[in-house]
């Protein structure tokens, strides 16, 4: 077999391993409030699950504070919601793909700087204007599951795609920042923006 084949058919594995591995399938269950769950597009925990794998392989300058295995990685959100529940709960036991996490609720527009990781949940156009202004060329990973939020900034925009989640990528934004996703994630975006 020549090297042109080999490459394709390693690709092609590639390629699958990323989609199985990226694509969480929903389940049933309960919120992290207790509540039963109406629907498969309410599974909080698989939406952390795949913040924590896309952390896991995104790339942050080498003098960000983050970018030993060992550091601190911050998390912040506007409010606690139920995916931002999950994520503090699997901190409280574990890194967070790979890092210590301290996740702190954003009440001052002023923190958000301090954020390597910033979870936007659904705002008005104003306001979400202002936040990617705030953080506008900086190495903080935007990260939502509103819908659309992908092609007004948002760096990764979760969403259900039959019976999994998917996500959508800025590539734009996230190539302005600083920060690094490798190509094994970025084909396995269902659209790069």
């Amino acid at each position: 077999m020549n090297n042109a084949k080999v490459i394709i058919a390693w690709s092609v594995l590639l390629i699958a391993f990323c989609r199985n591995n990226f694509a969480i399938p929903q389940k049933s269950g309960r919120n992290y409030d207790g509540k039963n769950r109406e629907s498969p597009m309410m599974d909080y925990e698989a939406k952390a699950k795949l913040i924590a794998r896309l952390v896991f392989f995104c790339e942050w300058p080498p003098d960000i504070h983050i970018a030993g295995t060992d550091t601190l990685l911050t998390v912040g959100a506007f409010e606690k919601n139920d995916i931002i529940g999950f994520l503090i709960e699997e901190t409280k036991t574990r890194k967070f793909a790979g890092k210590h996490a301290k996740i702190i609720i954003i009440e001052d527009d002023g923190i958000i700087k301090t954020c390597n990781l910033l979870f936007i949940n659904d705002v008005s156009k104003k306001r979400l204007r202002k936040i990617l202004e705030i953080v506008e060329n900086l190495p903080i990973l935007t990260v939502s599951d509103t819908r659309g939020y992908a092609e007004r900034g948002v760096m990764i925009n979760l969403f259900t795609s039959g019976n999994r989640l998917a996500f959508n990528l800025n590539y734009t934004n996230l190539k302005k920042s600083g920060l690094h996703l490798p190509s094994r994630v970025l084909s396995v975006a269902e659209k790069l923006f």
